[in-house]
């Protein structure tokens, strides 16, 4: 009976060995960090797995909250995600930035404005350019 409980012993001995190697291994996978601050509006899905603390769920969590709301204004915005908190966001401050969004020109050289079409040259109803000249010349 001993030997059995020698064998047993061994065996066990191993098997706690072996889970403590495992779990020692597994605290020394860690992720590789962004060498440089990730842009929350620009990023994808594989450079946001990148960042401490985010998954692929929370990745995609992100994702279509920037495609929902639109562009994040500021880092601070990602604190309206569920599930991101401040513990959460001091960790992951360091490697994210936010870029203004890019703007849009309706027309080169225009400065943004509108082209002016027959329809918006004219001048709203109601208003004195819209009332007709009766009259006035004799």
């Amino acid at each position: 009976m001993s030997r059995v409980l020698r064998r047993e012993r061994v065996a066990l001995g191993a098997i706690c060995a072996a889970a403590l190697l495992c779990g020692l291994a597994a605290a020394g996978f860690a992720k590789k960090l962004p060498a440089k601050p990730i842009d929350l509006n620009r990023a994808t899905l594989a450079q946001l797995e990148e960042l401490p603390g985010i998954g692929p769920s929370k990745a995609r969590a992100i994702l279509e909250f920037r495609e929902k709301s639109g562009p994040f204004e500021r880092v601070e915005d990602l604190l309206a995600l569920p599930g991101i908190g401040t513990k959460r966001f001091k960790k992951l401050r360091p490697y994210i930035s936010v870029s203004p969004p890019a703007r849009e020109n309706k027309r080169k050289g225009s400065g943004g404005r509108p082209r002016k079409t027959a329809w918006n040259a004219m001048p709203p109803p109601g208003s004195p350019a819209a009332w007709p000249a009766v009259g006035l010349c004799a």
